[in-house]
């Protein structure tokens, strides 16, 4: 069943609550017309239990009310992938009485409280639509031309975003970040269709822009460490070990 005006699902937690509310309307209509007995004394001994109970599970309460304004505010739906405070990301499942579920990368299952959700700050990266973009730097020798250099990292990175379906209107921005003592540092801006197909179009555009570079004679900077070996001086009391 899917929500009019919305298409998207009825949230089970809404569902639950919401017979869980005719339960118990249907309880105290049975107290009041079957039994004969007054509601408000009914009320009074539901609100002391209730008072013990809550103090005793406030923390399993406070993820019940925090999962019902999850699913109201809809800040993240089922499907979406959402990064989290700690920078981990997360793919969401569910929104139970107990807690928000979500899957990593490696589907490994996370279970988040609610209540810890609802006060968390996330990134939704399929809202406002499903393209994301990502950043990485490339460093070229100094003597490379920098026009010549933006010219090919950014027709690389077009063919790059075209052969992973990113539609043409989302073009790719190139930029000189800084210059280091290795040689000149270009950042690459590119956009990819939804966290899922991250890996495969950053991955393509890695290709492109390693041949296009090959084809262009140069090859990119790469930290480099340098290693000498000396010989020891020989330690005084070596001269009386036996040899």
């Amino acid at each position: 069943h899917r929500e009019e005006g919305v298409g998207q699902p009825i949230p089970g937690l809404l569902k639950d609550l919401f017979n869980l509310v005719i339960f118990l309307l249907a309880i105290g209509a049975i107290v009041a017309l079957v039994f004969n007995q007054s509601l408000t004394g009914f009320l009074a001994a539901s609100g002391v239990v209730g008072l013990i109970v809550g103090m005793a599970i406030k923390d399993p309460i406070a993820d019940f009310f925090s999962g019902i304004i999850l699913n109201l505010a809809r800040p993240f739906s089922p499907g979406e992938w959402i990064q989290l405070e700690d920078g981990q990301w997360a793919n969401v499942q569910d929104v139970t009485w107990r807690a928000t579920i979500c899957k990593d990368f490696f589907g490994n299952e996370l279970q988040i409280p609610n209540s810890i959700m609802g006060s968390m700050k996330t990134l939704n990266y399929a809202r406002p639509d499903e393209m994301i973009a990502r950043m990485f730097d490339v460093i070229l020798p100094f003597e490379f031309p920098a026009e010549r250099a933006l010219r090919i990292l950014e027709n690389a990175t077009i063919a790059a975003q075209s052969e992973s379906g990113v539609p043409d209107e989302y073009e790719p921005i190139i930029s000189i970040a800084e210059v280091t003592d290795r040689g000149t540092s270009y950042s690459i801006y590119y956009y990819t269709r939804g966290v899922s197909g991250w890996y495969t179009t950053r991955t393509k555009v890695y290709a492109e822009i390693l041949k296009d570079l090959r084809v262009a004679g140069v090859t990119p900077e790469i930290p480099k460490h340098e290693t000498h070996y000396a010989k020891l001086p020989e330690r005084q009391f070596d001269k009386w070990l036996p040899k």
